[in-house]
């Protein structure tokens, strides 16, 4: 019987998180990505050069390397990185947008609704028209809009997260509602304030997990990623306790 370190190995389990991060489209469903880019440095690529398989870019004049299969010589990107012992470590990419300028010009517009009780529609439309910014995007939750603007190409430290165990099921067996993109910092939240449900192979749930006391049911340290991909020597990988003892 493979262990679960192993089972997350495998190439069934690696296309299946594939599937949902793509799904997700490379966000954290809790904080948007926002808790893995606080207190990086901000990049801006001076040069780039694709090869087969491998994105060079410039910062500063120092050199960095990640895999991205994308022609990128002609895209407008922002970077998130650290400096570690004068490397670089990229921690996300994403396309350049607009939305901290829209974000802007919500909370304009919200704060000149609260002073003037006029007919919103009318203004709606007038905002809309002098800002160039769709009615759309001026009225949706943030929630939503940082959804539909923010187009990351390359995110460090995402995990796919099952709202429940089931016995009987291999990882990739569970149905994509199930299974959910977070970020490892949200990851160990998470696992910190709610029990995840360990169910019989007939759905009835037996008892609750218990998450692994170093890691918290995150299974890794990304600022150890220099050490064995940073993996969490008490539990493998594996998160729950329940999966390793």
């Amino acid at each position: 019987m493979p262990t679960y370190k192993e089972l997350l190995e495998s190439i069934e389990w690696k296309t299946k998180r594939k599937e949902i991060l793509q799904r997700d489209r490379l966000k954290c469903t809790v904080c948007l990505n926002e808790k893995i880019i606080k207190d990086t440095l901000i990049g801006s690529i001076r040069f780039s050069h694709n090869t087969d398989n491998l994105s060079i870019f410039y910062i500063s004049g120092k050199p960095i390397f990640f895999p991205l299969h994308l022609n990128i010589e002609k895209l407008d990107l922002r970077l998130y990185y650290n400096l570690k012992n004068d490397a670089v470590q990229v921690v996300a990419v994403k396309k350049a947008n607009n939305l901290d300028e829209l974000l802007e010009a919500r909370e304009y517009i919200e704060s000149f609704f609260k002073e003037h009780k006029s007919d919103q529609e009318h203004m709606l439309s007038f905002f809309s028209k002098a800002l160039n910014i769709s009615k759309e995007d001026l009225t949706m939750p943030n929630v939503q809009l940082h959804l539909k603007k923010t187009e990351w190409l390359d995110v460090k430290g995402l995990h796919v997260h099952h709202k429940y165990y089931q016995l009987g099921l291999m990882p990739w067996d569970y149905p994509e509602d199930a299974l959910t993109t977070v970020c490892w910092i949200c990851h160990k939240e998470l696992h910190k304030d709610v029990k995840v449900p360990l169910l019989n192979e007939q759905g009835i749930q037996i008892s609750t997990l218990t998450p692994c006391p170093r890691c918290f049911g995150a299974g890794m340290f990304p600022e150890y990623l220099h050490v064995q991909e940073g993996i969490c020597f008490e539990c493998e990988g594996a998160c729950f306790e329940e999966f390793y003892k």
